[in-house]
């Protein structure tokens, strides 16, 4: 009676445990920050190549020792990629992207009320100044919390693109140069 309580405890304690041996995941480091970017399968990256000038953007479906296979690219060696671009999160994350659609949006509506109202009125369809520096301040605040939002790196010593493998512990680091 005592040992069936006893395996059942420890299978739950260490159930958990069994799935995270020989698990890779993605790591992308950035060294005078002191950040450390985990990406596992299904989660989104973005990043350019050496060759291209556009950023690529994919669902990691697969990742090996020195390379990372997109649901729709195929083996992409980890040496090929120029720039990793980051989603920033942190405490205020939440506050910053709600503001940057949230602000431009009133700007804008508060100008287009501002113009039907003084034409409605019979008054000349001239826009006052303090209406036009309101709109656009906020459209500006908006694009500024925008680009905010997202960070690219350009891989280099600084910033450094591995593979981890959690079951060794071991790290499969290599040189872009």
């Amino acid at each position: 009676m005592k040992y069936r309580y006893l395996i059942l405890i420890l299978t739950f304690v260490l159930l958990p445990f069994v799935q995270a041996i020989g698990q890779k995941y993605l790591v992308f480091d950035v060294i005078p920050k002191s950040k450390r970017y985990r990406y596992q399968k299904g989660d989104e990256f973005t990043f350019r190549l050496v060759a291209q000038p556009d950023l690529t953007t994919g669902v990691i479906t697969e990742i090996g020792d020195n390379y990372i296979v997109l649901d729709h690219l195929d083996n992409i060696s980890l040496e090929q990629i120029s720039y990793v671009k980051v989603h920033r999160t942190g405490p205020w994350s939440g506050i910053r992207d709600v503001t940057g659609y949230v602000v431009p949006v009133v700007g804008v509506g508060y100008f287009a009320i501002e113009s039907i109202s003084n034409a409605r009125n019979g008054f000349e369809p001239v826009v006052r100044t303090e209406t036009l520096t309101a709109a656009v301040l906020s459209v500006a605040y908006g694009i500024w919390m925008r680009t905010l939002k997202f960070k690219t790196y350009k891989i280099n010593q600084n910033h450094k693109l591995y593979v981890n493998d959690m079951g060794s512990g071991t790290t499969i680091p290599f040189e872009n140069k």
